[in-house]
């Protein structure tokens, strides 16, 4: 059975040759491999690059190799005939970046192919550092979701999701009847996890394009795949923000809470028992910052908080605190900034006080800074559906993540079930924003209620929650609590 994908090939010859980088950024070792190219082992935070990249090829992940001095052995998935330098395709299954370069009109064609199966989350597209990548129709395909906790059982494997024509062989799954081939409902559950890639040989519509001489990069385990958000900074015991962040489980960190701030107060962070900022003894947390964001994730502070003194007067009041946001803790300058001079990606909104007003002035001025840095705007509303403090601010449409918080609200939280959950869902996931988060306490203890056992978050909510495109992972409160509760459930966000 042969399943690569033609893209229409042309194989016109390149005038300028592309290079492909690979990045390894799963907390295992992966066995890159390539067709043509070869093979290379990568740890985590390695990278293989190759360079006079020319007519078409793939790009697939291998797990767990063995290999002789001699470069035979075997992989548990993606094997190549048992070589570590591959001269033939891998077996599924395994998905795929597929690629072809200068073809019609001087552009190349790429995508991440679910057509093989699924065995290791992935992200093919641009280079950030390429100039064309802004001349491209679309810089970024993905299949990010780890597709495997929610296979079928029919089309499960050891490492990973298979294939239907693998599994059952026949013509409609193999489109060997010499007919165009339509959808199945195996191809549609890939498409509900994966939305931009390849899911059966006639999924055309799923092709990017960039013009020839774009460079591009292959990662595996993205950072920005569904992932887990945690609040830290509310216990002197939840370990340091480096520690937290080499755990590998969290994409994004954000720092609890600048409590204090609005209506003519002096703003000032509190980070409970980790450092005072009224010595400038938090500066320090500067190079845990940078720490963090060498690993890919994200680290935002968070405005707000349910013990804190805050509130905006006026839409003249949000700006002045946009401003002494982005000077103090972005990509402004301030000789006082909190954290010493590391530059955060971005702020966080929970807001459960105050004023229910001009929070929408305060992100449309934050978003104003972006034209400078990119600033990312993030938002922890209540799960009762609209948000009484953040409605207006969230409709904006100008939020990246929203974390909405399933716990505290007994309508619409977990509770023996979790249909109040899903209806709620269900109306979060409609409003104008990137992604949504569902929100959960990391422990009984955590929160009043909400709690949902990681074995009924994995097998009951998140195959419903994980259907809806915007999906994008689970948020955790807190770091302090989160005893073993985010490795427990983090193969299957």
């Amino acid at each position: 059975m042969r399943l690569f994908l033609l893209i229409l090939i042309l194989s016109f010859a390149s005038s300028r040759a592309t290079q492909i980088e690979i990045l390894n950024n799963c907390t295992y070792t992966v066995w890159a491999a390539a067709n043509p190219g070869g093979g290379k082992q990568l740890k985590q935070g390695e990278t293989w690059t190759l360079n006079d990249v020319t007519g078409s090829g793939r790009i697939w992940g291998r797990t767990k190799c063995t290999f002789g001095s001699d470069g035979r052995g075997k992989c548990a998935s993606g094997d190549c005939n048992g070589r570590l330098d591959c001269q033939v395709n891998g077996r599924a299954p395994n998905n795929l970046a597929e690629y072809s370069i200068n073809q019609t009109n001087n552009a190349d064609v790429f995508y991440v192919s679910v057509v093989e199966g699924f065995n290791i989350p992935m992200e093919f597209g641009a280079a950030a550092s390429s100039s064309s990548s802004s001349n491209c129709s679309n810089s970024v395909s993905r299949c990010a979701t780890d597709v495997k906790g929610a296979c079928p059982m029919e089309l499960r494997d050891p490492e990973g999701c298979n294939n239907p024509c693998t599994v059952f062989g026949n013509s409609q799954f193999c489109c060997t009847s010499g007919n165009i081939c339509e959808p199945t409902s195996y191809s549609k559950f890939f498409k509900d996890l994966c939305q931009d890639a390849f899911t059966f040989p006639y999924d055309f519509d799923q092709r990017n394009s960039c013009p020839t001489g774009t460079d591009y990069k292959v990662v595996f385990c993205p950072a920005s795949a569904s992932m887990i958000i945690v609040y830290w900074g509310q216990n002197g015991d939840e370990g340091s923000l480096a520690q937290t962040c080499a755990t590998g489980n969290y994409g994004i960190v954000n720092i609890a809470f600048l409590a204090t701030f609005g209506n003519g107060q002096t703003p000032l962070i509190n980070l409970a028992g980790h450092c005072d900022p009224t010595t400038n003894g938090c500066t320090g947390l500067s190079s845990d910052i940078k720490a963090c964001q060498s690993k890919g994730i994200k680290v935002m502070l968070s405005i707000g908080g349910g013990a804190g003194s805050y509130n905006l007067s006026s839409a003249e009041d949000a700006r002045v605190i946009a401003d002494y946001l982005w000077n103090n803790f972005l990509g402004g300058q301030s000789d006082s900034r909190p954290l010493g001079d590391a530059v955060l990606d971005g702020i966080d909104f929970d807001i459960v006080g105050g004023t229910t007003m001009y929070w929408d002035e305060l992100a449309k001025a934050l978003i104003g800074y972006s034209q400078q840095r990119k600033v990312y705007l993030t938002a922890a509303p209540q799960c009762p559906f609209p948000d009484a403090w953040l409605g207006s601010a969230l409709n904006t449409g100008l939020f990246d993540y929203v974390s909405v918080q399933f716990y505290n609200n007994a309508p619409c939280q977990y509770s023996d079930n979790a249909d109040n959950l899903k209806s709620y869902w269900s109306q979060w996931i409609l409003i104008p924003a990137g992604q949504i988060f569902l929100g959960l306490p990391a422990s009984p203890e955590a929160s009043g209620g909400g709690y949902v056992p990681p074995d009924v978050l994995s097998s009951k909510v998140l195959p419903f929650i994980k259907r809806f495109s915007k999906y994008g992972g689970v948020m955790l409160w807190s770091k302090y609590y989160d005893n073993g509760y985010s490795s427990a459930i983090k193969r299957n966000v």
